[in-house]
C-alpha cells in the first residue's frame, strides 16, 4: 500500500527513499477471520484492520483520531514498532541520493501522522509539552485523543469508549461460527489444516456474541456421526429465529411407509452393520470428534494469548477441557490413566482396540496440554493458585510433562514460596531419572510422543530453573538476615535484585517495604504496602507494614488502626504485637509532651519526649517521626536555656532532613541564645543560597542575625560613660566631660604608641556617644539595637521624610519619625 502510493511521484524525477515494513510471520491470527463474518462487506469493510486483513477485535480494538481507521492493538503496536526501529537505523545512502529524514508513525491505511506531539505543538517530543501554560492547557483539552504506545503518545483511542455507536454497529455484525470448517482458503485451496480440526457448526449470530457461544456448555453438543463416521451438522443454537438445522429439516421430512420385506432388509443390513462396527469403533470416532472440538477450542485461546487477552483465553481453554472430560469420566480406561497405572509404555491393553487406544492416549496428551496452557494463562494474570492447580491436573494426566512442572514451579515463586518451588523441580527430575532406568531404551513420554533428546532437554533445563530457583531462596534469606541486622540498605538491593527478576511475590514485596522503612523512605513503603494489599487485603504483615510507615508519617491514628488490624487478621504475631504496644506508648508520650509545653513544663516534655526516642526502634533519621520528636525536644531545651542539648537536636534532625526549616529556625535560637549571632548569619546566608528559597521565615531570621550581630559589634555607650541606659541627659554630659579628661590624646602623648591609638579610639567613641545619647530619636534607635551606621540611615530617611511634608520629627528640626526593626 506504501509502495503504490509512492510511485505517483516519481515523474517528479527525485530520488526518493521507500521504506516498506513487514510484520513477522504468525501462527496465530490477530482479529476475527473474515472467512467466517456473513454480513456484507458494506458494513464490516470499515473494521478491518490493514496489517493482519481480519476484522479487529470488537474489546481491544484502538481507532485514529484523526482519521478514524480501526486496528488491532497488537497489529498497531507491532506496526508503530516497526517504524521506529526503522527510524534509529542507520541509513547507508549512495552518493546520488538525499539523506532521509526520520520515519514518522504514520496511519497503515492512510500514512496520516500520528504522532501526537507533531499533530499538536510541532516539536518532536515524545509526550505533550506540559510546561508552557497555553501547552499544558491545549494538553488537557486534548488529552482523550491520544494515548500512549510504548514511548510515544499517538493520536489512537480504544473504540469501545471513543466511537460507542461503531463500537455496537461491530458487534452486531453477522458472523458464523469460529470452529465451523472452512471449505476453501483464499486462493480457493483446501485447507487441510483447518479441515482437520474443525467441526460441524452452524451457529450464525451477532459478532459480539462469538466467545459466549464458544464457551456455552450447550455449544457444538449436538454434533452428530453420519454413517461414513463424518462429522453432520450440529443443530442450530439460535432457532428461535426460524433458522433450522439439516438434522432438523431431515427429521420432518415424510417418508414413504415400508412393508414387512422391506423391514426385514434392513433389520439384517443393520445387524450386519453393528457387526461389522464395533463399539470399540464407534467409541474411537466418538472420542476423535471431541477431540477435534476441543483442538478448535484450543486454537481459539492460543490466538486469544497471543494477543494478550489471557482472560479471554481462559474460558475457551476451560471450555475445551470440559468436552474432552464429559466423554471420559465414563471410560474404565481414562480412569486407569488418571491413577497414572497405564498407558506409559505404550503397549495397547488386550482389551480394547488398537484404534481407541491411540485416541484415548491422544486425548490424554490434550488434556494435559490444555490444564498446562490454562495454568500459563493463570501465570500470566497471577492467579497462582489456580496455575499451581492446573499444573497438578496435567502432571496427573502427564507425569512426566515437563513444562508443567517448570510452570507449577514458577507459580511457588511468584507467591514466596521458593522451598515447595525447589521441591516440585527436584521430584521432576527424579521422575525422569527414575523413567529412563525403568525404560533406557523407550521415550520418556510416551504420552506426548516426546523423543529421547527432546526428554533429556526439558531434564536439563529443569536442573537449570533449579539452580535458579535455588540461587533465588539464597538471596531472599539474605535479604531477611540484612532486615534482621538492620543493614537496611543493603536489604533493599538484596530484595530489588529479586524485583527485577521480575519475582513480586508478596514476601519479596513486604521485604522491601520493610527494608524502605528502615530507611525513612515511608512513600516508598506505602506505594510496596499498597500492591501487596492490592492482591491480597487480609495479609496481616502488609497492614503491619503500612501501618508502622502511616505513623512514621505522623498519622498517629490511621497507623494505629491499620496496626490493629494486621493482629485482628494473626493474633497470634509476636512482631504485630510488639509493633502495636511501642505505638501506643510512643502516642501516648507524644500527647503527654504537647500537654507540658502547654502548660510550660518544658522539663516533663523533653522527659516524654527522650522516651518516646528510646521505645521507637528503629527509627529511621528520615522519617517525620524522628525530626518532629526531636525538634520538639529541642524547642524545650531552647525554652529551658539548655542551648547545647538544643543545638544537638537540631543538628540530628537537619542532618538527615536538609530542608527541615523549623529545626534550622530553632537551631538559628539557640545560636542567638548563646550569643553566637555570627554563626547563625551564616549558616542562615548558607541556607538561603543553596535552596535559593523564597520562605519568609528564612528571610526573617536572616534580617534578625544580621541585626544581632551588628548589635554585638557596635561600641557599649553606656559602659564607656559609665553610667546606666536610664541616665539623664545632664548626666550624661557629666559623665562625658570625666571621661575626656581620662582618654584626650595629650594626656598620653608621653606613652607608646599602642597606648595612643587606644586613647585616640576611646575619645572618638565618646564624642559619637555623646552625639548619639543627646539626641532623643538617636538614643531611641541606640536603645532598640541599631548600630551607628544603621542610626545614621533612618536619621538621612527621616530628614527626607520632613523635607517631602511627610510625618517627621517634631520642633528644633529634629522630627520624631520611627523606623523600628
Amino acid at each position: 500500500r506504501h509502495l503504490s502510493r509512492s510511485i505517483p511521484t516519481l515523474r517528479h524525477h527525485h530520488p526518493i527513499v521507500v521504506v516498506v515494513f513487514f510484520l513477522p510471520p504468525s501462527s496465530h491470527d490477530m482479529g476475527f477471520d473474515l472467512d467466517f463474518v456473513i454480513s456484507d462487506a458494506r458494513y464490516h469493510g470499515i473494521f478491518v484492520c490493514a496489517i493482519c486483513q481480519n476484522l479487529v477485535d470488537a474489546d481491544d480494538a484502538l481507532v485514529t483520531t484523526v482519521c478514524s481507521h480501526c486496528f488491532c492493538r497488537n497489529c498497531l503496536q507491532q506496526w508503530l514498532e516497526l517504524q521506529q526501529d526503522a527510524s534509529r537505523q542507520p541509513q547507508q545512502q549512495h552518493h546520488h541520493q538525499r539523506q532521509a529524514g526520520p520515519v514518522a508513525l504514520n496511519c497503515p491505511t492512510c500514512n496520516r501522522n500520528l504522532e501526537y506531539s507533531s499533530n499538536s505543538t510541532g516539536t518532536t517530543n515524545s509526550r505533550p509539552n506540559t510546561n508552557d501554560v497555553d501547552a499544558a492547557s491545549s494538553a488537557d483539552r486534548d488529552r482523550r485523543h491520544y494515548m500512549m504506545m510504548g514511548e510515544y503518545a499517538c493520536l489512537v483511542q480504544p473504540l469501545k469508549s471513543y466511537q460507542p455507536l461503531a463500537y455496537r454497529l461491530l458487534r452486531s455484525l453477522l458472523v458464523r461460527c469460529p470452529l465451523a470448517q472452512k471449505s476453501n482458503t483464499a486462493d480457493g485451496g483446501t485447507d487441510p489444516s483447518r479441515r482437520s480440526i474443525g467441526c460441524a457448526c452452524s451457529w450464525t449470530g451477532d459478532y459480539g456474541d462469538v466467545q459466549s457461544h464458544l464457551v456455552s456448555a450447550t455449544a457444538h453438543a449436538t454434533t452428530a456421526t453420519s454413517g461414513d463416521g463424518t462429522n453432520a451438522p450440529a443443530v442450530h443454537d439460535r432457532q428461535s429465529n426460524g433458522e433450522s438445522s439439516n438434522s432438523t429439516f431431515a427429521a420432518n421430512v415424510k417418508r414413504p411407509r415400508t412393508t414387512a420385506s422391506e423391514k426385514v432388509g434392513l433389520e439384517e443390513v443393520e445387524e450386519q452393520s453393528n457387526n461389522a462396527d464395533t463399539s470399540d469403533d464407534r467409541n474411537a470416532r466418538k472420542l476423535q470428534q471431541q477431540q477435534s472440538l476441543a483442538k478448535s477450542l484450543k486454537e481459539e485461546a492460543n490466538n486469544k494469548f497471543v494477543n494478550h487477552q489471557f482472560a479471554q483465553a481462559l474460558p475457551l481453554y476451560s471450555r475445551a477441557i470440559d468436552v474432552l472430560q464429559c466423554k471420559q469420566d465414563d471410560s474404565e480406561y481414562y480412569q486407569y490413566l488418571l491413577q497414572g497405572k497405564g498407558g506409559t509404555d505404550g503397549d495397547t491393553p488386550s482389551s480394547i482396540s488398537s484404534e481407541l487406544h491411540n485416541a484415548q492416549r491422544d486425548a490424554a496428551v490434550l488434556l494435559s496440554t490444555l490444564f498446562c496452557n490454562r495454568a500459563t494463562a493463570h501465570l500470566k494474570i497471577q492467579h497462582y493458585s489456580e496455575c499451581i492447580n492446573d499444573c497438578d491436573s496435567a502432571i496427573e494426566w502427564n507425569p512426566l510433562y515437563g513444562k508443567a512442572h517448570l510452570r507449577k514451579s514458577r507459580a511457588y515463586v511468584q507467591i514466596g514460596d521458593f522451598e515447595r518451588a525447589m521441591q516440585c523441580l527436584q521430584l521432576a527430575i527424579d521422575r525422569f531419572t527414575a523413567a529412563e532406568k525403568q525404560n533406557p531404551n523407550s521415550d520418556h513420554e510416551t504420552h506426548s510422543n516426546q523423543s529421547a533428546d527432546a526428554a533429556i532437554l526439558q531434564q536439563q533445563s529443569m536442573q537449570k530453573e533449579l539452580r535458579i530457583v535455588t540461587r533465588y531462596r539464597n538471596t531472599f534469606q539474605d535479604g531477611i538476615q540484612q532486615l534482621q541486622h538492620h543493614q537496611y540498605a543493603a536489604a533493599k538491593s538484596t530484595f530489588g535484585a529479586l524485583m527485577k527478576k521480575s519475582i513480586m511475590a508478596p514476601c519479596v514485596l513486604l521485604g522491601t517495604a520493610k527494608a524502605d522503612l528502615g530507611l525513612g523512605l515511608t512513600d516508598a513503603a506505602l506505594t510496596m504496602t499498597m500492591r501487596v494489599l492490592r492482591t491480597n487485603s487480609r495479609n496481616a504483615e502488609a497492614c503491619q507494614v503500612r501501618g508502622q510507615a502511616l505513623f512514621l508519617m505522623g498519622d498517629y491514628e490511621h497507623g494505629l488502626k491499620l496496626m490493629k488490624e494486621g493482629l485482628r487478621l494473626d493474633p497470634e504475631s509476636t512482631s504485630i504485637k510488639h509493633a502495636v504496644r511501642n505505638a501506643r506508648q510512643i502516642h501516648d508520650c507524644i500527647q503527654t509532651a504537647t500537654r507540658n509545653i502547654f502548660h510550660r513544663k518544658f522539663q516533663e516534655a523533653a522527659d516524654q519526649l527522650t522516651e518516646a526516642l528510646k521505645i521507637c526502634v528503629p527509627n529511621p533519621s528520615r522519617s517525620p517521626l524522628y525530626a518532629s520528636l526531636h525538634t520538639q525536644r529541642a524547642e524545650a531545651y531552647l525554652r529551658l536555656k539548655k542551648y547545647a542539648e538544643c543545638l544537638k537536636d537540631c543538628s540530628l534532625v537537619v542532618y538527615a532532613q536538609e530542608g527541615h526549616i523549623p529545626a534550622w529556625l530553632i537551631k538559628f535560637q539557640a545560636y542567638h541564645g548563646l550569643g553566637q549571632h555570627e554563626d547563625a548569619l551564616n549558616e542562615v546566608s548558607d541556607l538561603l543560597q543553596r535552596f535559593e528559597s523564597s520562605d519568609m521565615r528564612l528571610r526573617k531570621a536572616y534580617e534578625k542575625a544580621d541585626f544581632l550581630l551588628r548589635k554585638q559589634r557596635r561600641a557599649d555607650y553606656y559602659g564607656m560613660l559609665g553610667v546606666p541606659s536610664l541616665a539623664s541627659l545632664m548626666e550624661i554630659k557629666k559623665a562625658y566631660k570625666q571621661k575626656c579628661l581620662q582618654y584626650h590624646p595629650d594626656r598620653h602623648s608621653q606613652k607608646s604608641q599602642a597606648e595612643q591609638q587606644e586613647a585616640e579610639r576611646n575619645f572618638k567613641i565618646l564624642g559619637d556617644a555623646l552625639e548619639t545619647l543627646s539626641d532623643d530619636f538617636k538614643r531611641k534607635l541606640y536603645d532598640e539595637g541599631y548600630d551607628p551606621a544603621a542610626i545614621r540611615e533612618r536619621v538621612e530617611a527621616a530628614e527626607q521624610a520632613a523635607r517631602r511634608g511627610y510625618n517627621g520629627r517634631g520642633g528644633g528640626g529634629h522630627h520624631h519619625g520611627h523606623g523600628h526593626y
